[in-house]
């Protein structure tokens, strides 16, 4: 039974890694994300059915739109195999329970997140909200102190406005993003205040690297700190929980 529900697992999170990699595209470009049917980028025509198996679709077709025959991006089913494997380890951790079904969902929003504020500086705030409303329903079912929750969290907005204002001082420039600040507030509400020097030291120890690697790649001085944050953030969870 283990072998079937892990099996189970991994499938499920590349379904859910598929439709992960579509919100984290249309979402920051307002496109809807339920009822538009699935088109290539490229000649924008509909993708048939059996071109939208996660993975295996990728890699019959050679990576390429059974349409118009150009590349299709390796983001998809790498996207696909990491909530996949994202989706096991969460299994892995809760077993068959409510916390698996709020976890994973909290891993899908997370990974729309990521790839959306690393392909487009943007953290969409039907995400956030979503992220927000598990979040609350994870403090509910896991019996936790929703008052020190909500304190934990407000904790995390004052310090992290108080520190990103005397940045913007100190360096004349924006130190985080609108959408950093609403995902921080958010990830109080399941860390908890006691958590916050490690959540902020492992996301500036990505960040940090990532930072260098991509100014080496894009030549760009300004990095999306999201994805560092959500790498914290996630990693804290499967700790905590």
């Amino acid at each position: 039974m283990n072998l079937i529900f892990s099996i189970f697992s991994l499938l499920f999170g590349a379904c859910f890694g598929s439709f992960a990699t579509m919100a984290s595209y249309r979402l920051p470009r307002n496109e809807d994300i339920f009822f538009k049917k699935s088109y290539c980028p490229k000649c924008d025509k509909p993708i048939k059915f059996f071109s939208l198996i996660p993975v295996f679709s990728w890699i019959f077709q050679g990576g390429k739109c059974s349409n118009c025959g150009n590349k299709i991006s390796i983001r998809y089913p790498l996207i696909e195999i990491f909530t996949s494997f994202l989706f096991f380890m969460s299994y892995l951790k809760f077993g068959i329970s409510y916390n698996t079904v709020l976890f994973d969902l909290i891993i899908v929003v997370c990974v729309i997140m990521f790839i959306a504020d690393l392909e487009t500086y943007i953290i969409p705030d039907s995400m956030q909200i979503t992220l927000l409303v598990l979040s609350i329903s994870m403090i509910y079912y896991n019996n936790m102190d929703i008052y020190y929750q909500v304190m934990s969290s407000v904790a995390y907005f004052v310090l992290i406005i108080s520190t990103s204002f005397l940045v913007e001082k100190w360096k004349k420039k924006d130190a985080l993003g609108g959408g950093d600040v609403k995902f921080i507030t958010i990830a109080g509400l399941l860390l908890g205040f006691q958590n916050l020097p490690v959540f902020l030291f492992i996301a500036g120890i990505i960040g940090m690297i990532f930072g260098l690697i991509w100014k080496i790649i894009t030549k760009n001085e300004y990095f999306p700190f999201g994805p560092a944050l959500l790498v914290s953030f996630v990693s804290l969870m499967f700790y905590l929980f």
